[in-house]
């Protein structure tokens, strides 16, 4: 539209402008709120930890779905947040050893275990000794059970016993399947 045709309006473009500004201010207009998240109360938080203490196997989503039930709505990543920062971690874990611990017992039946079979080497070159039987060679497969001292059992009690000889090892087909 030329400007010369704009006198058959009653007002300019600017108060049209004007009157949109504020149409669509009043329209749109909203409680502003701070950024981020809103804060849990201290009654929920309190509340999820007692969940999780009391029902050491409910993982994250149970205690989401128990807590709407309750009438709280909150997110299983919030639920998370709250209980690592109690120092409770996910479920069924919560009351079991960390890893620390864990490893620990771990180590100790492996060293009982190696025992055993040292042990079981004692055995078998004691009886080997008091039928007087002479071995010359160990043969026995690269199984892991076998530990160093077993193959030390049988160079030091019996004697003239050598290294310890490996069966043959099965080939490993090819990927190709030939």
């Amino acid at each position: 539209m030329h400007r010369s045709s704009w006198s058959c309006f009653s007002v300019t473009p600017e108060t049209l402008l004007s009157w949109h500004r504020r149409l669509v201010a009043r329209r749109w207009t909203y409680a502003h709120r701070g950024p981020g998240r809103p804060r849990i109360d201290e009654e929920t938080t309190a509340l999820v930890i007692r969940l999780a203490r009391e029902n050491p196997g409910w993982g994250y989503r149970r205690i989401q779905g128990e807590m709407l039930k309750l009438g709280a709505r909150l997110a299983a990543s919030t639920i998370a947040r709250i209980l690592k920062d109690q120092g409770l971690g996910p479920a069924p874990r919560r009351a079991g050893p960390t890893w620390r611990a864990f490893l620990k017992a771990q180590a100790q039946a492996q060293a009982q275990a190696q025992g055993i079979v040292t042990q079981q080497a004692r055995n078998v070159t004691g009886d080997l000794v008091d039928e007087d039987i002479h071995v010359k060679f160990l043969l026995r497969d690269r199984d892991t059970k076998y530990v160093v001292g077993f193959d030390e059992v049988f160079r030091a009690e019996v004697p003239g016993s050598c290294a310890p000889r490996f069966g043959r090892q099965t080939p490993t087909p090819s990927r190709s399947g030939s």
